[in-house]
């Protein structure tokens, strides 16, 4: 039986770090929230906060939860929402964890309603593209692709592009089904760790990667439908802070090679020429990462050893 998306139990939680050096981005903030509140009729939003009280939005739906940060590292506010989060597990439908400057649409949610069942058949996690926009040409980049897509995968005659470059968006979402299962493993708990030969995330990230990290094996990879050799637009995330395609450090051009480093245009992410993806073999991937461990603990300094 199809179930009205609107009539959809919604969970977010959003953790809002306010910093006294810093100006808080009130109108940014109460459009992220906003949006969030139209997803669906029953859509609850808990904001984790340092601050005891803010003004932004009246709303029955949006519930402010205070945590006391004295002697504790901010970032951990990320990790915070977890215990409450849990105790919702049958309350919900779905699940949405998400950092504060993410400009979550009703558009993104009918797209993930729409394709995130045949993924999590197929044991793929549906994926999104953290959008900013450029302030020069307007034009839309991806905040954490830095290299072309190069394979696709069919499902059910619908073609996919597999991000196995990165598929971090700083935000997750899962239905009650897939969080009930993400809350018994050890990436719930964070009772492990954020660096591997596949991929590196710090405290933050941690927590805004949900269960589908490249160094988790919950899934094979993130897919993201196409169409003409363009990407679902569902797919699209907007990063309110633009603090990556506008930073130019990140975004030098390799004149010698010819080669974009940090984001790239979101209309240039696909290869023109797709390949059909084949996953790592198990024991292959096993092998890497016992020699990538070997390279990062049992390595020495030379220059010290021979000093």
């Amino acid at each position: 039986m199809e179930v009205n998306q609107n009539k959809l139990k919604v969970s977010v939680h959003i953790p809002l770090y306010i910093d006294k050096s810093k100006k808080f981005k009130k109108k940014q903030f109460s459009k992220v929230v906003k949006e969030f509140l139209k997803i669906s009729e029953n859509t609850k939003i808990h904001v984790h906060t340092n601050k005891k009280k803010i003004f932004f939005i009246k709303s029955k739906k949006v519930k402010l939860i205070y945590h006391n940060l004295k002697d504790i590292n901010p970032l951990k506010l990320t990790w915070m929402c977890r215990n409450l989060m849990e105790t919702q597990k049958k309350k919900f439908d779905v699940f949405i964890y998400s950092e504060d400057d993410i400009f979550f649409t009703k558009k993104n949610f009918i797209y993930w309603n729409k394709f995130k069942d045949l993924c999590i058949k197929n044991n793929y996690n549906l994926g999104f593209i953290r959008a900013e926009k450029k302030s020069k040409n307007k034009a839309l980049y991806a905040s954490d692709v830095t290299r072309k897509l190069i394979s696709y995968i069919f499902l059910n005659n619908i073609k996919f592009a597999v991000n196995d470059v990165n598929p971090y968006c700083a935000f997750w979402i899962y239905d009650k089904h897939e969080f009930n299962k993400f809350i018994l493993t050890k990436y719930w708990k964070f009772k492990w760790n954020g660096f591997s030969l596949f991929a590196q995330y710090y405290t933050r990230e941690m927590s805004a990667i949900g269960w589908h990290g490249k160094n988790m094996n919950r899934y094979i990879s993130s897919i993201i439908p196409i169409k003409y050799n363009k990407l679902n637009t569902g797919s699209y995330v907007f990063h309110l802070s633009n603090k990556f395609a506008n930073n130019p450090v990140l975004n030098k051009l390799d004149k010698s090679k010819k080669e974009q480093f940090g984001s790239l245009k979101i209309v240039n992410l696909l290869s023109r020429k797709l390949i059909l993806f084949k996953e790592i073999n198990i024991f292959k991937k096993k092998i890497m990462e016992i020699k990538y461990f070997i390279y990062k603990n049992i390595r020495f300094n030379k220059k010290n050893f021979f000093k």
